[in-house]
This record gives structure tokens, C-alpha cells and sequence, in this order.
């Protein structure tokens, strides 16, 4: 079944004409306005060249913390759609708000994601949903719908540009599966700074085959040494010199 949606999805990409090409000024196109460099890159996979991509964050500004500047209520202000996460990772929701102020449609990419449920059932939105590729898929359709409702016109190529992505989501996820189930149930550790990358990492990890310790970065690192992991898994941000010192590599 797959193997036959993939197939058409190629089909129809097939016969959409390069919009790059002819004269200039032949075509316009749309605006698509993001929030984070996460979700202008899905965009950009499902939009191709017919739309223009902007990006309100530069790779490694924090959405949490983000202060909008005037430059950005006239990216948002020239947009046809705005993008945004959701879920609060735009700090005190400075996107939505943008979007209000200019009377702009928006797309909130983690619609239609599960919250996490945690011991006691405790239930936690984590805003880093785009993580697991089975969201990341959800983030997919919600752009395609989103897309589509701008420019009907192209709706069947941004289906199945978004059918071809979700298709490499699935092998991705399956072979992140594949990975790590290689790992002995002991050797399941995974270290992070903080409490709420615990909370987070900890449903990620028993989604991908369970037996996982999760433990705090700064305090626990030497739970690391005695047990002589093999496979040490460390955030972008921390340097690859520190985990090497605190990790037996076999």
C-alpha cells in the first residue's frame, strides 16, 4: 500500500512544471512566514519552489526566550500563511500574537499531537514534539492542509511532496527502532541538564522499546562511568570533549 502511494505521489511530482523557470514575473508567489528554523525546513519540503520561505528565528536563537523586533511584524505583515510550533515553545506566544496583530491565517504544527502521560497520569505538552518522526509526520499534514488552503490551485503536489516526506518520517522512525533496540535493556541511559528534558526524554525512549534510565546531565554523569556504557547519546549543545572524559567507550 505504501509502495503504491509512494508511487503516485512520484507520478504527480512528475508532471509539475519547474515554476522556477520562463520569464520572470510569470508567476507570484506565496509567502509562507515560520517561526522556527524546525518548521521553515518542513515547509520548505512541502512547498518547493512556489513559495517564499522566511524564517523569524536564526539557527540557535531559543523560541522561548525571543523578544519580536519591528523587522518581524513586517515579515509576518507580508506573509499569505504563518507558521508557527505551538504548545508554548514560542515564549508567551509572541507568533500568535504577531499573526493576530496583522489578521494573518496561521498554521500550529503540533495540532493533533498526543500529549505525553506521565507516572500518575500526569499529562505534559513538550513543545520538542517535531522530535519523533511519528509527530514530525502530524507537523507534515498540518503544513500540507495549511498550504493548500492558500493555493488550491497546487493542492495534489503539496499532497504528495508531504506523502514522499512522511514516507522517509516512517523509515526514519523505524530505523531509530531498529537502532535502538540493539542496546542491552541495562545500557539504556540517557543523560540531559535538565528536569524537563527528563520528563520528555523518558516517554520518547519507552516509545522506542522501554528499560530506559533517564538521569540529570550535572549530577549524574558518573552513573555513566560505572556502568561503561557504550553508545553515550549527548545534547548539540554540550562539547563532544566533556561526554568523551565521562564516558567508557568500548
Amino acid at each position: 500500500m505504501l509502495r503504491r502511494e509512494l508511487f503516485v505521489a512520484f507520478l504527480v511530482l512528475l508532471t509539475v512544471p519547474n515554476v522556477g523557470g520562463g520569464q520572470e514575473g510569470e508567476f507570484k508567489k506565496f509567502i509562507a512566514t515560520c517561526s522556527t528554523t524546525q518548521v521553515a525546513d518542513f515547509t520548505c519540503e512541502i512547498v518547493g519552489d512556489r513559495w517564499e520561505v522566511r524564517c523569524i528565528l536564526a539557527a540557535g536563537q531559543d523560541p522561548h526566550t525571543y523578544e519580536t523586533k519591528p523587522g518581524d511584524t513586517k515579515m509576518v505583515a507580508d506573509a499569505d500563511l504563518i507558521l508557527r510550533n505551538g504548545w508554548h515553545l514560542e515564549g508567551h506566544e509572541w507568533m500568535m500574537n504577531l499573526a493576530k496583530d496583522a489578521n494573518k491565517p496561521v498554521v500550529t504544527c503540533v495540532d493533533g499531537v498526543k500529549s505525553l502521560t506521565l507516572g500518575g497520569g500526569a499529562e505534559v505538552k513538550d513543545p520538542h514534539a517535531w522530535l519523533s518522526p511519528i509527530n514530525a509526520s502530524i507537523y507534515v499534514r498540518n503544513i500540507v492542509k495549511g498550504v493548500s488552503q492558500i493555493d488550491p490551485e497546487h493542492r495534489l503536489e503539496y499532497e504528495a511532496r508531504g506523502e514522499l516526506y512522511i514516507a522517509q518520517l516512517r523509515t526514519l522512525h523505524l530505523w531509530v527502532q531498529r537502532e535502538f533496540n540493539k542496546i542491552p535493556r541495562s545500557q539504556r541511559v540517557i543523560t540531559t541538564r535538565s528536569i524537563i528534558s527528563v520528563r520528555s526524554m523518558d516517554f520518547k525512549a519507552r516509545r522506542q522499546g522501554g528499560g530506559v534510565l533517564v538521569t540529570k546531565l550535572a549530577q549524574e554523569l558518573p552513573l555513566s562511568v560505572d556502568k561503561k556504557l557504550s553508545i553515550p547519546f549527548a545534547p548539540t549543545t554540550l562539547k563532544r570533549s566533556s561526554w568523551k572524559q565521562q564516558s567508557t567507550l568500548s
